[in-house]
């Protein structure tokens, strides 16, 4: 099961922590969303007390480009510790865009450069988790 929590740490993301296993932080690379690990970090560090299964899996790169920027977040993360995914969501206008028609970016937009990331994310994931 996935479940999917607002960037915050309010009592539905705790009560999620609660009972998960796995922590798949989906973060852009900037430097607000960068620092904010550190902070989910310690929240799954406290949770452990309740909750020894849980884990931080790795980070998951969204809204990816091909810039300077983002490969000295990517450098950021491993200087920090922090694993990521091989697999970064790279940016799409289509993932923007299928919000307002209401459906899935999947369906949407099945070869959208977001959609095809999504997809080889999952398939990375599950390799790791089987």
């Amino acid at each position: 099961m996935i479940i999917d929590n607002p960037p915050d740490l309010g009592i539905n993301v705790i009560n999620a922590l609660m009972v998960t296993d796995d922590v798949i932080i989906p973060t852009k690379i900037d430097q607000w969303a960068l620092e904010g690990l550190d902070i989910i970090g310690d929240q799954i560090v406290e949770i452990k007390q309740v909750n020894p299964r849980i884990r931080l899996a790795e980070a998951l790169v969204t809204m990816y480009r091909n810039t300077p920027a983002c490969a000295a977040g990517l450098d950021w993360l491993h200087k920090h510790n922090y694993d990521a995914f091989d697999t970064a969501i790279r940016y799409s206008e289509k993932a923007a865009e299928c919000t307002f028609f209401g459906k899935p970016l999947q369906d949407y937009s099945p070869r959208s450069a977001a959609a095809v990331s999504y997809r080889r994310f999952v398939a990375e994931y599950l390799r790791r988790t089987s």
